[in-house]
């Protein structure tokens, strides 16, 4: 797949994959092993795929991890060296239930079963971070006993979180509904000081789903959560795009979604499968809402529609992957002034134009920053996009025609492959730093536009 799509002019910066630590399947679909350890026998040859990928221009492996472990390995993987399950209900590190036995708990199907590290306990903290050096990061110095290290990651999706029941017992003693709102902080931290105290500060980006209020302060990126492969904003892509947005004005500067959905569902006469048209148009909107862009196969791959499903899929992604990656130096501005101010990268059109009459029931278009609006369209028969300009300039980041906004709605064309794009053009010689830097990015984007339509 990764000599594929950079066969076929596709940006790489990190391959995502979700299953190193094997793959099993259930009612539900293909899901992973909760045992954070390479499966040598599902990727043979790791070290040389990590080497392959590094060569892409220094492009990164990433991989997958959450704060729970299946606790049926011994009877169900043929092959492990740790089962880290049993290691840690042996040391006590587990969430108890009111028998003081580990809380066991299932996930979509009563056939996947796991229990939740105690982040309320130092120990078992301290255990996992460890684990996450050892065989993530493949931090020898982290390991302990039977040493599973491999060739590190240079970053994971860090899931879940979400999980703590009502009527849990904790080593700290807390209440168990105060521990449900704190545990995606406590599991946020235990990853970021896993990075740290294996030396890759800076060096390493994890993305997590859940959060609370602290959150920011140690996760390096968000997500959006598990979409349904479908259009609207009850569970699809619209809901993707508001929670990058409302995770905006909650100190969640640096988000993304799964490019073109994960929850599909063939069963029972209901059919929820990733289709071509949304794989596209959610790229497009991904390309600017999202600081990393990044695919998923799906719940159902074999299913659904992949950026290699065919030519026209490749090459719409890999002219995109290309967009993204040219928005690179304006992106890197917007992270500096979302350190130092908290300003989310995607916002809301109110947060540029306060005082414009209607501007706060606008929901269907966003500014990257103060400088590019972006409209989205999220019906898959719609070429055309209504769009709102504030009052003023604006460049059409494609064809570099000039639009006069007004306030009100006008039409604009947006063929797939071509989403509304608009730069704000301030008047010769009033130009700010960040508005130079994105006039450079927008000319770069017409160029590129030019080229892939030859």
């Amino acid at each position: 797949f990764l000599r594929q799509v950079r066969a076929n002019n596709v940006s790489v910066a990190g391959l995502w994959l979700q299953d190193w630590t094997g793959l099993r399947v259930d009612p539900f679909g293909k899901r992973l092993w909760w045992n954070w350890e390479l499966d040598e026998d599902w990727y043979p040859g790791w070290s040389d795929l990590v080497k392959e990928v590094r060569a892409l221009n220094d492009a990164r492996m990433t991989t997958y991890v959450n704060p729970y472990l299946a606790s049926t390995i011994a009877e169900e993987k043929k092959k492990y060296r740790r089962n880290l399950w049993l290691e840690a209900a042996n040391l006590g590190y587990l969430i108890k239930n009111s028998s003081g036995q580990p809380y066991i708990q299932s996930s979509a199907s009563r056939h996947f079963t796991f229990s939740t590290v105690d982040l309320t306990n130092p120990a078992a903290t301290t255990w996992f971070k460890r684990v996450l050096r050892c065989n993530m990061l493949g931090d020898q110095s982290g390991c302990d006993g039977n040493a599973t290290a491999v060739e590190g990651a240079s970053g994971w999706m860090s899931d879940f979180g979400e999980y703590v029941p009502f009527d849990a017992v904790l080593y700290s003693g807390e209440p168990a509904e105060t521990v449900h709102n704190k545990f995606p902080e406590l599991w946020a931290k235990c990853a970021h000081d896993a990075v740290e105290e294996a030396g890759r500060t800076g060096d390493v980006t994890f993305w997590s789903r859940s959060a609370s209020a602290r959150s920011p302060s140690y996760s390096t990126l968000f997500w959006a959560g598990d979409q349904l492969t479908s259009w609207d904003e009850k569970d699809g892509m619209q809901s993707a795009f508001r929670a990058i947005l409302s995770g905006g004005l909650s100190g969640m500067s640096l988000a993304h979604s799964d490019t073109g959905g994960y929850t599909e569902v063939a069963m029972a006469g209901v059919r929820w499968l990733r289709t071509d048209n949304l794989l596209m148009r959610w790229t497009e909107m991904e390309s600017f809402t999202g600081a990393m862009l990044r695919t998923h196969p799906g719940l159902l791959p074999d299913k659904s529609a992949q950026v290699n499903s065919s030519a026209v899929l490749l090459r719409h992604f890999g002219f995109f992957s290309k967009v993204h990656a040219l928005i690179a130096p304006y992106r890197t501005l917007l992270m500096e002034e979302a350190y130092e101010k908290g300003y989310p990268l995607a916002r809301y059109m109110f947060l540029e134009f306060p005082k414009m009459l209607g501007i706060w029931d606008i929901a269907d278009q966003f500014m990257l920053g103060s400088e590019f609006l972006v409209a989205p369209v999220f019906d898959k028969s719609d070429t055309f996009k209504m769009v709102v300009l504030p009052v003023g300039n604006w460049t059409h980041v494609w064809t570099g025609t000039v639009h006069q906004g007004t306030g009100a709605p006008s039409r604009v064309d947006a063929p797939y492959g071509e989403p509304p794009v608009f730069l704000w053009t301030m008047p010769p010689g009033e130009e700010t730093t960040i508005n130079k830097v994105a006039m450079s990015v927008q000319t770069k984007l017409m160029a590129l536009f030019k080229q892939h339509n030859q």
